[in-house]
């Protein structure tokens, strides 16, 4: 088989330093480009030129500090790039210009501290970023402008929220923020995410949810604050997410839950049925008592699934499910406890 044939090729842990478009020639064929774990210091203009057909380029794991002007000249169709785990400190404007095919660019695990507005303006085609593990404690304002980025990695990072962080994000539906510092969500943090579906704030150091924490997410459907330091949630704090059918509250603080807090949740029944909220709340030391009856009504309403959570009381002889618990006669012994499903 001549070399214009090949499609894949693997060029991993081979220890180059050094790449050029005279590496290529002959080449013509190859869609498939995997160069990572290598000690490449750097991307020179035109070094992929000769690769007209290549669709996917590893280059994870290297020493890449710089990314020359024109790098990506000739290499039109490629759709995925991975530059992970290398030592990119700045992303500058137009550097991805060229790939008008791009749909998928890992930058995770770098040094970035900013990225220049517009950087991803040319790349229509572009659904997922990942930028986990950066500093990015520069992160400018329109940074994405003019993308269509579906799923956006943030997590472990030191970003500072501004007013515009989101511009250009109107089709994001997926945020992730996972592990990332965030002591406390102000108003209107997550304003201009008109189409975001699911937000993971899980791993950060939030102590309360109040009301205005998630405005004018009006779309979102799945809400993971797991592993946080929760200990309330006032009323109204999930007003703005009228479409929440899951709210994953695992491993907190939290000893009990109002009903009102749901008030705002549509749950009208749709061809005679409600459309029903998954509710976790696994680790957390939830106190069972008739605070919590409205549970049991939301169940036999069809309109909650809290799923299997243990009671944590002080000298208790054995473990008891919140949902057997309230079961047991204790909901049933003041009807006042008994709240309609909203």
């Amino acid at each position: 088989m001549g070399l214009g044939s090949v499609e894949i090729l693997s060029l991993d842990s081979n220890r180059l330093e050094h790449l050029s478009s005279d590496m290529w020639k002959g080449l013509d064929s190859l869609r498939t480009l995997y160069l990572q774990d290598n000690l490449i210091t750097n991307l020179p203009a035109h070094a992929f030129i000769n690769l007209p057909r290549l669709e996917s380029l590893a280059l994870e794991d290297n020493l890449i500090s710089s990314i020359s002007p024109g790098v990506f000249t000739g290499i039109s169709n490629l759709v995925f790039l991975d530059l992970s785990s290398n030592e990119l400190r700045y992303i500058k404007k137009d550097v991805f210009s060229q790939l008008s095919s791009l749909q998928e660019l890992s930058l995770s695990r770098n040094q970035l501290e900013s990225i220049d507005p517009g950087s991803f303006s040319q790349n229509s085609q572009l659904r997922i970023l990942t930028l986990d593990e950066n500093p990015l404690r520069d992160l400018k304002g329109g940074a994405f402008t003019g993308s269509s980025i579906e799923y956006l990695g943030l997590s472990r990072t030191d970003l500072f929220f501004t007013s515009n962080i989101w511009t250009g994000l109107s089709q994001l539906t997926e945020l992730n923020l996972e592990e990332s510092g965030i002591k406390k969500i102000r108003d209107n943090m997550f304003n201009g995410l008109d189409s975001l579906t699911d937000l993971r704030l899980g791993g950060n150091d939030l102590t309360y949810l109040v009301e205005g924490n998630f405005h004018g997410l009006d779309h979102l459907e799945s809400l993971d604050i797991t592993e946080n330091q929760i200990g309330g949630v006032m009323p109204k704090a999930l007003s703005g997410l009228p479409q929440l059918s899951e709210l994953n509250m695992a491993n907190n603080k939290i000893e009990t839950l109002d009903q009102n807090i749901f008030d705002q949740l549509d749950y009208l029944p749709t061809d005679g049925h409600p459309r029903q909220l998954k509710l976790v709340l696994d680790l957390n030391p939830i106190r069972c008592d008739s605070r919590l009856c409205w549970i049991r009504d939301g169940i036999q309403n069809r309109w909650l699934n809290p799923g299997y959570v243990y009671c944590s009381e002080e000298n208790a002889t054995k473990q008891i499910f919140l949902t057997d618990y309230l079961d047991s006669g204790v909901c049933d012994a003041d009807q006042n406890n008994e709240i309609p499903m909203p």
